[in-house]
């Protein structure tokens, strides 16, 4: 229910408040969704997965955006969505992986550096103007 709650959110919201603010605060939503997650008390493990699945969508379609306006590719969104899809089916894997290895705190701690990564990527497109 939340992730359609954030997809409604981006369909309503469009580019109303811009593409940076979107994007940094689910952001900020899903830091603090990852690093409450672990706490061990159903409640707040509830909320920080309902923040997460959130955030998801909110800044998933805001970067689409972002990197589909700063290029003239036409093949972009194809590449996007294959990457997303790809990423989507192999995180889990790779989440078990570490999580029997290493403990879940270690798939956090990846999960918000590879976060930080996407938004640190996007950070020079969002310099330019939309297209």
């Amino acid at each position: 229910m939340s992730a359609l709650l954030g997809s409604v959110l981006v369909l309503t919201a469009g580019v109303r408040f811009g593409r940076t603010l979107p994007l940094l605060g689910s952001f900020a939503i899903t830091l603090t969704a990852l690093f409450t997650i672990a706490i061990p008390d159903a409640q707040v493990f509830r909320a920080a997965l309902g923040a997460f699945t959130f955030a998801w969508p909110v800044f998933g379609s805001y970067q689409f955006a972002v990197i589909a306006s700063g290029t003239r590719s036409t093949r972009v969104g194809a590449f996007i969505t294959a990457a997303t899809f790809a990423g989507t089916m192999l995180s889990p894997i790779a989440a078990g992986f570490i999580s029997d290895r290493s403990g879940f705190g270690a798939v956090v701690a990846i999960a918000a550096i590879l976060d930080s990564v996407a938004l640190a990527s996007l950070l020079p497109l969002l310099r330019r103007p939309a297209s």
